[in-house]
C-alpha cells in the first residue's frame, strides 16, 4: 500500500511551554524542530493538507478555532511556524528509520508522535536550521542507499 512519509520544519521563534495532551506540559526551546510522520491509504495527503493549514504562519493563514488537536504535533499549531516540509511517496515503513537516524544527532522531545512505535521521539531540536536541514537531507539519502 501507497503511503506518504513527511518532515514538517518548524521555526519556535521564543521559548515556550506548550501542553502537549497525553505528554503534559513541555518545554520548547526558540530554534528550529523537525516532526517526522507518516500517512498511508487513500487519503494520506488529507493529514498533511490539516497540518499545512492549521499551522500559524504569523497568522496569514489559519485553520478554524475550534480545530481538534488529534495527534501530538497539533498541540504546537498556535506557537510554532511551518517553515518547510518534505513529501515522499513510499510503500516502505521509513518513518521510523528517519526518525532513529536524526535521534542520532538531535535531542528531541521523549514520546512525541511516536505512540505506534518504539521509537524515542519524531520531533528533534536545533538551534541550527541548517544543521538540521542538512541532517534531514542526508538521512533521505541515506534510506534511499539501504533500499
Amino acid at each position: 500500500m501507497y503511503g506518504t512519509i513527511y518532515n514538517l520544519l518548524l521555526e519556535n521563534k521564543t521559548e515556550n511551554k506548550i501542553n502537549v495532551g497525553s505528554l503534559e506540559t513541555i518545554h520548547f526551546k526558540k530554534g528550529y524542530f523537525v516532526y517526522t510522520g507518516s500517512a498511508f491509504g487513500i487519503n494520506s495527503y488529507h493529514r498533511i493538507h490539516r497540518h499545512l493549514i492549521n499551522f500559524n504562519y504569523d497568522n496569514i493563514c489559519r485553520g478554524p478555532k475550534n480545530y481538534k488537536r488529534w495527534w501530538h504535533i497539533d498541540y504546537l499549531n498556535d506557537y510554532m511556524t511551518i517553515i518547510g516540509f518534505l513529501l515522499r511517496k513510499t510503500d516502505k515503513k521509513m518513518e521510523c528509520m528517519i526518525a532513529n537516524l536524526l535521534s542520532d544527532e538531535f535531542d528531541g522531545i521523549e514520546g512525541f508522535g511516536c505512540s505506534d512505535c518504539n521509537c524515542y521521539t519524531h520531533l528533534h531540536y536545533s538551534p541550527s536550521k541548517k544543521k538540521i536541514l542538512m541532517a534531514l537531507i542526508d538521512a533521505h539519502r541515506y534510506i534511499d542507499s539501504s533500499f
